[in-house]
């Protein structure tokens, strides 16, 4: 008798333990709205990642800001978060350093392109990673369709990199070798009105460089009356002017917009993240490079736009990466670092 209660008993608690443990894995998962990617990394409350890249499949390049100061450093993935901080580059930035932005690692991990400014003056730099070799150029705000970080990228030779200016009368590519040049190679962008009426359209970003080194660019997204938005992707030669500019038209639904548009390492996907001002609802998803097969790869609930201007922005998914094997995009939400697999 004594031996069917003990194990009456040990039936009970370990139902108990069950039960326990699935409830509290219950409210883990209630807790978490993203449940479509896997949590990489938790970030320590006091730090704030400006900006990050991906060196490698593990490591990472961070433009982190702690109270006083901000600075470049190395973290890595597979042990918590361990950063090795790039002395020698924070070194040479000593007094230049502001606010380091779109941080892009060349093709063969070896080079840096970024830009930081401090909001009334800003410039591009191009590092080696080591620290050496350090050139900048200024930014003429002016001059840059949206913002200054979102305007430059490397070509597929990993040598070169480009940035995309207003001029006068129309867009230019500026490409630039690794090694200082007096003058960088200018090529007009001129990209047809996908509106009504005849005005000219610029472009408003450069995406990055295809394969066979065609630049992509992204154009406004527009709603016009009674359509659905629409956002035109172009792709422009960036060897010799004469050559057909490519043109592909996304069509969304009304109040949705693209929040971030990210090429593939391998230049031949887009990663997006598109924000649904009626509905709050913030979707991660891909396409080919020319929009077209769209896919998603999960959404989370952050809200629509606030309702008044004292109420502040909701927290939303930031900073949308490609992992440089082209397998998986990150992204950071609130204080963590998620990775999610793109089919």
């Amino acid at each position: 008798m004594s031996t069917m209660l003990r194990h009456h008993r040990l039936l009970l608690a370990a139902s108990f333990l069950i039960c326990l443990v699935m409830t509290v894995a219950a409210l883990v998962w209630a807790s978490d709205p993203v449940r479509f990617a896997a949590k990489m990394m938790r970030l320590a409350p006091a730090d704030r990642w400006v900006d990050y890249a991906w060196q490698s499949d593990t490591r990472l390049i961070v433009s982190r800001w702690r109270p006083g100061r901000c600075y470049l450093t190395q973290v890595e993935t597979t042990k918590d978060g361990a950063e090795l901080p790039l002395k020698r580059l924070n070194d040479r930035l000593a007094g230049q350093m502001r606010i380091p932005l779109a941080l892009k690692v060349s093709p063969d991990g070896a080079w840096l392109l970024w830009a930081d400014g401090d909001g009334r003056r800003a410039w591009r730099y191009v590092a080696a990673l080591d620290g050496s070799r350090l050139s900048r150029w200024p930014i003429r705000l002016s001059d840059v369709p949206v913002s200054p970080e979102t305007n430059h990228a490397w070509l597929p030779n990993g040598l070169t990199w480009g940035e995309l200016r207003h001029g006068t009368n129309s867009s230019l590519l500026l490409l630039r070798g690794v090694e200082v040049s007096n003058q960088p190679q200018t090529i007009p962008v001129l990209v047809p009105n996908t509106g009504p009426g005849n005005a000219s359209e610029r472009p408003n970003a450069l995406l990055g460089f295809l394969a066979d080194g065609r630049a992509l660019i992204k154009g406004w997204s527009v709603m016009y009356a009674g359509q659905a938005n629409t956002l035109p992707l172009y792709e422009v030669p960036s060897r010799g002017a004469r050559q057909m500019v490519r043109t592909h038209l996304l069509r969304a639904p009304e109040q949705v917009w693209p929040a971030e548009v990210v090429l593939s390492p391998r230049r031949d996907r887009l990663a997006w993240t598109f924000w649904n001002l009626r509905t709050g609802m913030m979707t991660i998803q891909v396409s080919r490079a020319d929009g077209s097969a769209m896919k998603t790869l999960g959404a989370i609930k952050v809200g629509g736009l606030p309702s008044a201007a004292s109420r502040p922005v909701p927290a939303q998914p930031r900073l949308l990466r490609w992992t440089p094997d082209g397998k998986s995009v990150s992204f950071l939400y609130k204080d963590a670092l998620y990775l999610v697999r793109v089919p």
